[in-house]
């Protein structure tokens, strides 16, 4: 059964871990948070998306952070007042999905500010191997996407979109043949 409906809860708290991640990824470049970060980032999502009001959002914010914490497993503590997702890559994959569950504009822009960068390898990967097969336009317009930005140099931007375009199963074709030629 879904942990939501185990613990009675009226959202899925998958996308609450989603909105963590991706903040977690932009903002925390360690990985680690403050939970009195974390809360405010889930409470803002409560407030602003479940239109709950600030107590109940502050309250369930700390109640998800212990949900993760005790009962997933999915958080760690890492010290008394920071916390972290248990594995770097549970942060990825959850920040990849949280680029699949935006219009592609907003991908699209995110692809653009952050595939040079190093750090984003996995979530750029990940999001990537998220995009269904049939869609070999979307994978390639997001593909485009993978530009240098400044300071970044062309050999990791190239690294990256052949490691894309040769391993992932549902890279279109045409792509993956540019980069065996």
């Amino acid at each position: 059964a879904n942990i939501s409906e185990e613990i009675d809860l009226d959202f899925d708290i998958e996308e609450v871990f989603i909105i963590l991640a991706m903040h977690i990824q932009e903002e925390h470049h360690d990985g680690v948070i403050s939970k009195n970060d974390a809360t405010k980032v889930i409470s803002k999502y409560f407030e602003e998306e479940m239109h709950y009001h600030s107590p109940q959002a502050k309250k369930l914010s700390k109640d998800i952070l212990d949900i993760g914490a005790n009962k997933i497993g999915i958080i760690i503590e890492k010290s008394p007042t920071e916390i972290a997702f248990m594995h770097r890559q549970f942060q990825e994959f959850m920040s990849a999905k949280y680029l699949m569950n935006f219009d592609s504009d907003v991908s699209q822009g995110k692809i653009d500010a952050y595939a040079s960068l190093l750090q984003w390898n996995q979530v750029i990967t990940f999001y990537f191997r998220l995009i269904p097969s049939p869609k070999k336009k979307y994978f390639k317009q997001h593909f485009d996407c993978i530009k240098i930005s400044e300071g970044n140099e062309l050999h990791y931007v190239d690294f990256l979109k052949a490691s894309i375009a040769l391993t992932l199963s549902n890279a279109p074709v045409d792509l993956s043949k540019n980069y065996l030629s």
